[in-house]
């Protein structure tokens, strides 16, 4: 961290093995996400900066991250990151539990219903977190190739879940 006026540098955050490919903050929560070149996902207290959670992902590299804002009270995940990945693959996890709501990789599905898209992988550049009707919010996520698709991440069943939505569009 820079502190501009007195010129003071302070480094934190400091425990991923590569480079950070990207970050994402929670201000209501006061957490800070980062997805690094070693394979993980790391989840800080944004005020103290410790360390409170550390996703692995050995198969795949993590490359862009959004956390879903503030969930209305009927919400049962209180802290949802979504990851995107270089292969195409995006992951949604509730935070505390460690859940996983969403592991799908929408290049391959549209490739697969024939919906223009590549059929080869591409990574997920970008993700983003929108509200929506009702408390819920849509998950954008831009890839590498041009493509976006749209999931829902609404209340299914007992709890919230991150389903894709019929919005898709390749450009």
């Amino acid at each position: 961290v820079l502190n501009v006026n007195p010129q003071e540098y302070r480094t934190s955050l400091r425990s991923h093995r590569a480079a950070v490919a990207a970050a994402a903050v929670h201000s209501a929560r006061g957490v800070i996400a980062t997805a690094g070149a070693d394979a993980t996902i790391r989840v800080w207290d944004a005020a103290s900066g410790a360390q409170q959670y550390e996703f692995t992902c050995h198969e795949d590299a993590p490359v862009s991250l959004a956390f879903m804002p503030a969930a209305a009270a009927w919400h049962a995940h209180e802290l949802v990151l979504a990851c995107g990945f270089d292969s195409g693959s995006i992951r949604a996890f509730d935070v505390p539990s460690t859940q996983m709501l969403l592991d799908a990789n929408p290049i391959e599905a549209l490739a697969d219903g024939g919906g223009g898209a590549p059929a080869m992988a591409t990574a997920v550049v970008a993700l983003r977190f929108t509200p929506r009707d009702y408390g819920a919010y849509a998950l954008y996520a831009a890839f590498r190739d041009g493509a976006v698709a749209v999931f829902l991440a609404t209340e299914a069943g007992d709890g919230a879940g991150v389903t894709p939505a019929e919005e898709r569009w390749s450009f």
